[in-house]
């Protein structure tokens, strides 16, 4: 798994203060890369909800898990240059960004997980 939509209970001047310190690209759309520079770690804001994906029932979804009604989320995705062991830097952020309550979904396994689900999913 190298993308999630994260719903996190923060504002999202914290959450864009959390990507800032750990290094996250916000200014390139998800997977892109700039000439000769590999990026490794992008975030692209979902500013309305629903949006691409997101119908009206997987926000309903999202708020039974989330436990509130999110009107924006955060995609963060790690580059398949990442070894497959980096992709712990992706997890440890998600569960940063949930750290305060929410909820992320992927759409390798299309439910939303709480943190703490997220943390034993991992563990399998």
């Amino acid at each position: 798994m190298r993308s999630l939509f994260v719903f996190p209970a923060l504002d999202r001047s914290e959450v864009l203060r959390r990507l800032e310190v750990a290094n996250v690209r916000m200014d390139l759309p998800i997977g892109v890369s700039e000439p000769h520079r590999s990026v490794l770690v992008w975030a692209e804001l979902v500013e309305e909800l629903p949006a691409g994906d997101f119908t009206s029932d997987d926000i309903v979804e999202l708020e039974r898990v989330g436990g509130f009604r999110p009107v924006w989320g955060v995609q963060i995705a790690i580059s398949g240059l990442f070894e497959d062991w980096r992709q712990r830097d992706l997890r440890t952020l998600t569960t940063w960004l949930l750290s305060e309550g929410g909820c992320a979904t992927s759409i390798e396994l299309d439910e939303f997980k709480t943190a703490e689900e997220w943390r034993e999913h991992w563990a399998d």
